[in-house]
């Protein structure tokens, strides 16, 4: 189990250090269109489009970076006030409860989604451009199964913790 985390750690990590390479070419595809646009009175075709598509990749595939690193926002009203036992356990319950069925529902639902626009072969129509929408597909699909992956692997090494700091106190520690 503790090969498994460190090699979804790795791969989340090393996803994040790809895909931050995308927020430059999106900044230069903006400013592109925005310059052309602005100054020559000659808009593109393709960069919103771009654009969009861009984002989202950096967006979706980035998740299992921000997830590996507990970057996402959490609101501890009453979280913050209880002992690390307390909050690895209530991490554990609520992930294998809550929000493991609805990210298995999306996964799921976005593979079906790339697969759709593949066989079909769906083109974007909010430009005259036309651009192929599966490659976007399966960008979100495969980011979404990364992103999976990783929250798995963070519930495993909670339960891990947990298990570890209930040995270690004798299986009768302070909660």
């Amino acid at each position: 189990m503790h090969k498994f985390i460190r090699i979804v750690n790795a791969f989340s990590e090393w996803t994040g250090q790809v895909v931050k390479w995308l927020v430059p070419i999106l900044i230069i595809t903006i400013c592109y269109d925005t310059v052309m646009r602005y100054f020559f009175n000659k808009p593109t075709i393709w960069s919103f489009t771009l654009s969009y598509m861009i984002g989202g990749t950096f967006f979706v595939i980035g998740q299992a970076y921000l997830q590996k690193h507990k970057g996402n926002v959490r609101v501890d009203l009453f979280y913050a006030k209880y002992s690390s036992n307390i909050k690895l356990l209530f991490d554990a319950i609520s992930s294998l409860l809550v929000f493991l069925p609805v990210y298995i529902y999306l996964t799921k639902t976005f593979w079906m989604d790339f697969f759709q626009a593949y066989q079909r072969m769906e083109v974007d129509i909010s430009s005259t451009w036309y651009a192929p929408l599966w490659p976007f597909k399966l960008f979100i699909a495969v980011g979404f199964t990364i992103f999976l992956i990783q929250f798995i692997a963070d519930i495993l090494q909670n339960i891990l913790e947990y298990r570890k700091t209930r040995s270690a106190e004798g299986g009768e520690g302070k909660c």
